[in-house]
């Protein structure tokens, strides 16, 4: 995998930085998405990382608002929403399972 865990927190009800990521000199936070991985066979980690390694081949620019990308995990298809927070910090706010 291109990162490693630094940090992972889940917070009751979501909200906050749950988990941090580093890709070279790139660093992806982590939101709540984790608690919408509930019922299915994805851990945290590993949709954290393929997020991580797909946004890193098309990273937003500062000023953006919140893009959405899609990204299939598993035989899920995932959406995350990926805003550019400052020098080379990038903020995915949430992640789910995108149901059909």
């Amino acid at each position: 995998m291109a990162g490693n865990i630094e940090s992972t927190y889940a917070p009751p009800k979501g909200g906050g930085i749950t988990g941090e990521l580093t890709s070279g000199n790139k660093r992806f936070t982590f939101g709540h998405g984790g608690r919408h991985l509930e019922g299915s066979n994805l851990s945290i980690d590993q949709v954290q990382n393929a997020i991580m390694e797909n946004a890193s081949r098309n990273l937003p620019n500062v000023g953006e608002d919140s893009v959405s990308r899609y990204i299939e995990i598993g035989g899920e298809l995932i959406e995350y929403r990926i805003m550019k927070r400052g020098d080379n910090l990038y903020n995915i706010g949430t992640y789910f399972i995108k149901r059909k």
